[in-house]
């Protein structure tokens, strides 16, 4: 069993935490094992609705399912966690 690479990235509002993210995601061959976490958004999901549209097949999990989030992180190579300001 491989560990997978967690990169946690946080930041001010607008400061490009999303456009990184998904420059990463698009470096990686198979986005099959890639999983994104953005907790503490609420009813406005803004991050993962940007992550959502130009990654279709990426594991995107959101407020609610933090339990889901963590069952899933041995199976992937990667997890993306973005952090706002707000945490």
């Amino acid at each position: 069993m491989t560990l997978p690479i967690i990169t946690v990235v946080a930041g001010l509002f607008g400061s490009g935490k999303t456009t990184w993210i998904c420059q990463q995601i698009r470096d990686i061959k198979s986005i099959e094992k890639v999983i994104y976490f953005s907790p503490g958004t609420g009813n406005i999901p803004i991050d993962q609705t940007k992550i959502a549209t130009e990654f279709p097949d990426l594991k995107i999990f959101g407020d609610g399912q933090e339990i889901e989030f963590l069952y899933h992180i041995p199976t992937a190579e990667s997890v993306y966690v973005e952090l706002g300001s707000y945490l």
